[in-house]
């Protein structure tokens, strides 16, 4: 995101169109279009690896603590943590990919920021917002150690 700010601060600085603001927020917008789906590639890679250690290691545990049918349990427990994390990543990517490309809709080349569609604006920020928030890592509120 902060790439992106640079991208348009830069071309509204040293534009000398017109619209060099506008054309700013555009580059901007494809910058993040292409940058989104490639983190979002390899965070599922990573998601993907992290769910099979999850399960394998829930299998093991399991086996250590009950046999067989608790390295069963253990897999089986595992798989669903590593599921819901892939689902997790998944759909904060989705969120971004997609609130880039509505906001995209929204701009139009050449004409200025008052001509752009309103609503794909709203709804552009709205969803960008929402799966930049949802990509932000968990904390816990225990981890303070005042």
């Amino acid at each position: 995101m902060f790439i992106a700010v640079c991208l348009v601060l830069w071309s509204g600085a040293t534009g000398s169109a017109e619209l060099a603001w506008e054309t700013g927020v555009i580059g901007a917008l494809s910058f993040l279009w292409i940058w989104y789906w490639g983190w979002g590639i390899v965070r599922l890679l990573f998601a993907g690896l992290a769910a099979l250690g999850i399960t394998v290691g829930g299998g093991a545990a399991g086996g250590k603590a009950a046999g067989v049918l608790g390295a069963l349990g253990g897999a089986a427990v595992g798989a669903a943590g590593g599921a819901f994390l892939i689902a997790k990543m998944v759909v904060g990517s989705v969120l971004l990919i997609g609130g880039v490309h509505l906001l995209e809709l929204a701009a139009m080349p050449g004409v200025a920021f008052a001509d752009w569609n309103g609503t794909y604006l709203a709804a552009g920020g709205i969803v960008l917002l929402i799966g930049l928030i949802m990509s932000q890592p968990s904390s816990s509120s225990s981890s303070n150690n005042d």
